[in-house]
């Protein structure tokens, strides 16, 4: 019984630091070569992430656009990516990024959402 009962103490030991580490601060960040818009999505968490985004750029007629919104599945890693057609002809520049993550809190600054 009481080599039982300190087996369990062990290993909820071993276990409890494991379940009480803070998440680390997940990130989307929209950029641009001046020629496309890309997104990198960054996750170093083992848990998804459900989030929602739209970038805003300004295009070569000096318009400022945005692209429609995204929601996504953030999995674990980082992917990088073409936003694929948006308005305007190049040279894009001034990208910015409005968000939100689900149970997250996020801060936009410099094109990159930051959610911690």
């Amino acid at each position: 019984m009481i080599r039982r009962a300190l087996s369990m103490t062990f290993l909820l030991s071993l276990a409890a630091p494991a379940l009480a580490q803070t998440p680390h601060p997940i990130s989307i960040e929209c950029f641009t070569d001046s020629k496309s818009l890309s997104v990198t999505k960054t996750n170093p968490n083992p848990a998804e992430a459900l989030c929602e985004y739209t970038c805003s750029y300004t295009a070569g007629d000096n318009q400022q656009h945005k692209t429609s919104k995204a929601s996504i599945v953030m999995r674990p890693g980082t992917n990088t990516s073409d936003w694929g057609r948006i308005d305007g002809e190049p040279p894009y520049s001034n990208v910015s990024i409005e968000g939100t993550c689900d149970s997250w809190t996020c801060d936009s600054s410099n094109g990159k959402l930051t959610c911690r």
